[in-house]
C-alpha cells in the first residue's frame, strides 16, 4: 500500500524543506539551470522605489497641510500631486511584477523544453531497441 503523507499540519518552512529535499534528488545538469538573479534584483529595486514614493506622498501631504507659513494651497493641488506620485508608484510596482512574471514564464518554458528533449531521447532509445518497454533502465 502506498504511503500517504499528511501535509495539512506542516508549517510552510517544513513543507518547503521537504519539497527541496525531493528536488535535490532529481538529476539536473548545470546547463538546465538559469537563475536570472539580475532580474530579481531589479524587481526588488523597483518595488523599493515604489514604497519610497508612497512614503514621500504621505510626507508631502502632511507637510503641506501643516505648513505654518500660511501659503494658500488648494485641495486640488494636493490631490493632484498625491495621485501623480501614487500612479508612478503603481507603474513601478507593476513593472517589478511583470519582470518576475517573465522570469517564471521563462523557467516554465525552459523546463518544458528540457522535458521534451528528454522524452525525445527516451523515445529514440526505445525505437532503436536500446531500452525495452516496461523494463527500468540499468
Amino acid at each position: 500500500m502506498a504511503k500517504v503523507e499528511d501535509t495539512s499540519v506542516l508549517s510552510e518552512a517544513e513543507r518547503r524543506k521537504r519539497t527541496q529535499a525531493k528536488v535535490d534528488k532529481l538529476p539536473m545538469r548545470d546547463d538546465d539551470w538559469d537563475p536570472m538573479r539580475g532580474i530579481r534584483v531589479a524587481a526588488i529595486l523597483l518595488k523599493s522605489v515604489s514604497v519610497i514614493l508612497i512614503m514621500v506622498m504621505f510626507a508631502q501631504i502632511y507637510f503641506t497641510l501643516t505648513d505654518p507659513s500660511g501659503m494658500p494651497v488648494t485641495p486640488g493641488t494636493i490631490l493632484g500631486e498625491a495621485v501623480r506620485l501614487l500612479a508612478f508608484a503603481a507603474f513601478l510596482w507593476g513593472g517589478a511584477d511583470l519582470a518576475l512574471m517573465l522570469t517564471r514564464s521563462h523557467h516554465e518554458t525552459r523546463a518544458t523544453r528540457i522535458l521534451m528533449q528528454r522524452q525525445n531521447n527516451l523515445l529514440g532509445k526505445i525505437l532503436r531497441g536500446d531500452r525495452k518497454m516496461g523494463k527500468p533502465p540499468e
